[in-house]
């Protein structure tokens, strides 16, 4: 679904997204830690408030045509139903750079996990070859 400014604001977003996980862990859609949620964002999003700390982030392929969005992605080994409790805690946010080769994560200070899913890195994989 491609929407269309004004955008709703992020805290909306992060609550929907925290909402799925509650839901596809209450219909047993998922197990343990298994499963992700991502999310693509082609506009400019104003992160610093919920995920205020930065590093560099290596992309597994150059991504040109998800150049200058965010991508918001569980972390690896979070249970769906955690994202609905503490959302912060359980995501984090990749903004692609503009030429698409590079790229930022930015998290939380309550940040519970190491990595992002390891789904993360396959989907840009594959959105790069196709």
């Amino acid at each position: 679904m491609s929407l269309k400014p004004p955008y709703p604001p992020l805290a909306d977003f992060i609550e929907a997204i925290g909402e799925a996980g509650r839901r596809l862990s209450e219909i047993s859609a998922s197990e343990g830690a298994a499963g992700n949620i991502s999310c693509y964002f082609a506009w400019e999003l104003p992160l610093e408030e919920v995920f205020p700390n930065v590093e560099p982030f290596e992309l597994p392929y150059p991504v040109p045509e998800m150049a200058g969005g965010t991508v918001i992605a569980t972390g690896s080994g979070r249970r769906l139903r955690e994202v609905f409790r503490a959302p912060e805690a359980n995501l984090a946010a990749v903004t692609i750079s503009g030429d698409g080769a590079s790229a930022v994560i930015r998290t939380s200070p309550r940040r519970l996990f190491e990595r992002l899913t390891s789904e993360f890195n396959s989907h840009l994989a594959v959105t790069a070859i196709e």
